[in-house]
């Protein structure tokens, strides 16, 4: 053996026995030690690539993620052909939200070597945090494709098609983690959430307890659970549950917000509001946090002060704490409202001096700002000091004229509408129900809904006036709804952005709830603190409207009666 191979293969040995040491040392948690002797290595053994991957790893598990970068771009400068080092460092930059670079990474690997699963799985979880769902959705698939019990695949999958609302491809997913590991926790947590969401309470429950019963430490699941149970009218199991997920996770913001809801629901206004605050750091906020500089605390005087509102959440919730904005202005504040522009024109006509933008300033010139919701927690509200004028939102005067003559009668005019968005399940009926109604002598029907489920106009047999092509199809919203409801005697609709306009125009309303309402509408009750013109029509039992409608169509009959009578 001459003189260079002997040397060759004198280090080869003493990097084998080194390594073999190192790793040693990395399986026994004795980083310190490890580090210590890979940077050792380095200088005695500078190409080999090896050494610079553990280090990568020994930094990782000591928090030093930029470290770990740079010493997997190394690893990457050593063997550019090597797709585990290209993956390693996608997962860095992924840790630290580079998701572009992690990208890069990865769909480097890929071209490397195109069969592992991994690769792929990494892939579809960075596309995902950028909000590209179709791309990681693409990438779940192909690493299932060559990995087709890789259950951590099916969990993200089954969360990415519940994002997209494909909620029957959502359950197959979690169902086919289950089935390939009846332990996998997250999977029966997140499949009861998702039951949940479709109204199979009882199939929502029993996962969710599965999960707790495998990891009795697993807060999200006590969480999950609590919101099933909610939804069943379980309101002291629900609490325990967000209490326990709180104990097991103080900042778990979900529960906070969740127990916010179920305290509001129950009339505690003061507790709730101030847990709703949880709002904004949700996983998914309903709003931007407010600067900490710009933070109004309900006290400080705002005679002359610039103060910005931002809204949040749907359109119903706009309409129904709009009431605070001229709040702030009776206190001297000069008031700018960003909101979209499809509602400016139906908020100007309430007259106010309010500034209306359709996106956040870029001067921020303000001396406090707020999303529009902490408004009533700001102003300390209580169900008894609620601000519920009849009326603080106004109709377009020629528009109501319009409709006066497009809607003459002599009917008893009802404004209807039976459904919100697609999402909200519970808070929707069929439109069929209004049959019996549509009975009752001198009872006209007319149609308020725009949207889902207008199409099923197209297949009742009885008769409901439909407003035509051009009804509010413009750039600004509800300012035909809010005319045509002036002419109306009384609005009956579900809980939708429909009975808050309603409500804010002081016309008569009738809102029909599911057993477990939104939480402005309270329980029990049958008036609304937020509208003197609202009379609420509550379940009994859960998917029951029937009974709702049966009792709504006996109340006018006696209105009606009583007007022939007088």
């Amino acid at each position: 053996m001459n003189k260079d191979k002997k040397k060759y293969k004198e280090n080869s040995d003493q990097f084998n026995l080194e390594i073999k040491n190192l790793l040693n040392y990395y399986k026994e948690n004795k980083f310190d030690i490890a580090e210590k002797l890979a940077l050792q290595m380095i200088k005695k053994f500078p190409e080999q690539q090896l050494t610079w991957k553990i280090l990568s790893m020994i930094f990782l598990q000591t928090d030093r993620v930029d470290k770990a970068i740079n010493a997997n771009e190394k690893a990457v400068e050593l063997n550019p052909k090597d797709f585990e080092a290209h993956n390693n460092l996608g997962m860095n930059f992924q840790q630290i939200g580079k998701y572009d670079d992690a990208i890069a990474c990865y769909e480097q690997a890929i071209k490397l070597n195109p069969n592992i699963p991994l690769v792929y799985y990494n892939l579809g979880n960075s596309f995902k945090e950028i909000d590209k769902l179709i791309q990681a959705e693409s990438n779940y698939k192909q690493a299932l494709s060559l990995k087709p019990d890789y259950v951590e695949v099916y969990l993200n999958l089954g969360n990415l098609h519940r994002e997209l609302d494909k909620l029957d491809e959502a359950e197959k997913s979690y169902k086919a983690a289950i089935s390939i590991n009846p332990n996998f926790v997250e999977a029966h947590s997140n499949l009861g959430n998702l039951f949940q969401k479709i109204n199979k309470l009882e199939e929502s429950e029993k996962h969710c307890k599965k999960a707790i019963e495998l990891n009795p430490e697993f807060s999200e699941a006590y969480n999950n659970l609590g919101v099933t149970l909610q939804d069943q009218g379980r309101l002291e199991e629900a609490e325990d549950n967000y209490k326990k997920t709180i104990s097991l996770n103080p900042r778990h913001a979900d529960a906070k917000f969740n127990l916010s809801l179920l305290l509001n629901l129950k009339g505690e206004l003061v507790k709730g509001l101030e847990l709703y605050e949880w709002r904004l750091k949700k996983k998914i906020p309903t709003a931007r946090l407010p600067n900490k500089k710009l933070t109004w605390d309900g006290k400080k005087l705002l005679l002359g002060k610039k103060f910005l509102v931002y809204e949040e959440q749907g359109l119903g919730d706009i309409v129904l704490f709009y009431r605070y904005l001229p709040l702030l202005e009776k206190l001297g504040a000069e008031v700018t409202f960003k909101v979209k522009s499809s509602l400016h024109k139906l908020f100007k006509n309430s007259k106010s001096e309010f500034k209306f933008l359709d996106k956040f300033p870029s001067d921020n010139k303000f001396d406090y700002e707020s999303p529009l919701i902490s408004l009533p927690y700001l102003f300390g509200t209580e169900v008894d000091k609620i601000p519920a004028s009849k009326s603080y939102l106004k109709a377009d005067a020629i528009k109501i004229s319009e409709w006066s003559e497009k809607l003459k009668s002599d009917n008893f005019k009802i404004g209807i509408c039976w459904q919100g968005s697609k999402i909200s399940i519970n808070r929707s009926f069929p439109l069929s129900l209004f049959k019996k109604i549509s009975m009752i002598p001198g009872i006209e029907l007319i149609s308020l809904h725009k949207g889902d489920g207008e199409n099923q106009l197209a297949n009742i047999d009885f008769a409901v006036k439909q407003l035509g092509p051009n009804f509010d199809n413009n750039e600004n919203a509800f300012i035909d709804t809010s005319a045509v409801m002036m002419n109306c005697d009384l609005i009956i609709t579900s809980d939708t952005v429909i009975s808050h306009l309603a409500g804010a125009l002081g016309c008569p309303v009738w809102l029909v709830l599911n057993k477990m309402p939104y939480w402005p509408w309270m329980l029990k009750r049958q008036d609304s603190p937020w509208y003197p013109s609202m009379r609420l029509y509550r379940q009994n039992e859960i998917n029951n409207w029937n009974s709702v409608f049966d009792k709504i169509k006996y109340d006018l009959e006696i209105i009606l009666n009583e007007q022939r009578n007088h």
